[in-house]
C-alpha cells in the first residue's frame, strides 16, 4: 500500500503544482487584462482632452470668421445706403435745378399729361427700417426703394414721407440684428 499512498501522494503534489501555476497563470493574466484596460482608458482620455481642445479652437477660429464677414457685411451695407442716398438727392437736386415746374404738364382740364405723386401706397410700399432687420428685409427694402426712386418722376411729391421712412439706422449692426446670416 505505501507505493499506492506514494503514487497518491505524487499526484496530489503535482496536481497542486498544476492549480498553483494555474492560479498564478490566472492572476498574471489578470494583472495584464487590468494594464491593458487601465492604458486604453488613460489613452481614451488624452483623446478625448486632444478633441476637446481641437474643437474649441475651431469654435474660436469660426466666430472670429463669423465676426469677420458680418463686419463686411455691414460695410457692404452702409456702402449701399450711402450710394442710394447720394443717388436720390442727386435726382432731387437735378430736379429742382433742371426743369422742376415746366409748362408741359399741362394745367388742370388742360389734356396734358399729368405727373403723379411721388408717394403712392397703392403701388409700392415702404417698410420702416427697424431695429430687427434681417438680410431678407433689407434686400425687399432696397428693391423696394428702386422701384419707387425709378417711377418718381419730376415733381418729387411725397419725398419727405421716403426720407422719414429711410432714415439712416443708428445702432451698429451684429450677429443679432441679422439672425438668419
Amino acid at each position: 500500500m505505501s507505493a499506492a499512498n506514494d503514487t497518491f501522494d505524487a499526484s496530489n503534489a503535482t496536481s497542486q503544482q498544476r492549480q498553483t501555476e494555474l492560479a498564478a497563470g490566472f492572476a498574471q493574466s489578470e494583472a495584464t487584462l487590468r494594464e491593458h484596460l487601465n492604458a486604453s482608458q488613460r489613452a481614451s482620455n488624452e483623446g478625448l482632452e486632444s478633441m476637446q481642445r481641437t474643437l474649441g479652437d475651431l469654435l474660436v477660429a469660426n466666430r472670429l470668421e463669423i465676426d469677420q464677414k458680418m463686419a463686411l457685411v455691414h460695410h457692404e451695407l452702409q456702402t449701399a445706403a450711402r450710394g442710394l442716398y447720394s443717388e436720390a438727392l442727386q435726382a432731387a437736386q437735378s430736379a429742382q435745378t433742371g426743369g422742376g415746374g415746366g409748362g408741359d404738364h399741362g394745367g388742370k382740364g388742360s389734356g396734358g399729361p399729368r405727373e403723379r405723386s411721388l408717394y403712392d401706397p397703392r403701388d409700392y410700399k415702404l417698410a420702416d427700417l427697424t431695429s430687427d432687420l434681417t438680410l431678407a428685409a433689407i434686400k425687399k427694402w432696397r428693391h423696394d426703394l428702386g422701384l419707387f426712386l425709378k417711377t418718381i418722376g419730376t415733381s418729387w411729391k411725397g419725398v419727405t414721407a421716403v426720407m422719414r421712412t429711410s432714415r439712416i439706422y443708428t445702432e451698429d449692426f451684429t450677429n443679432e440684428n441679422l439672425k438668419e446670416v
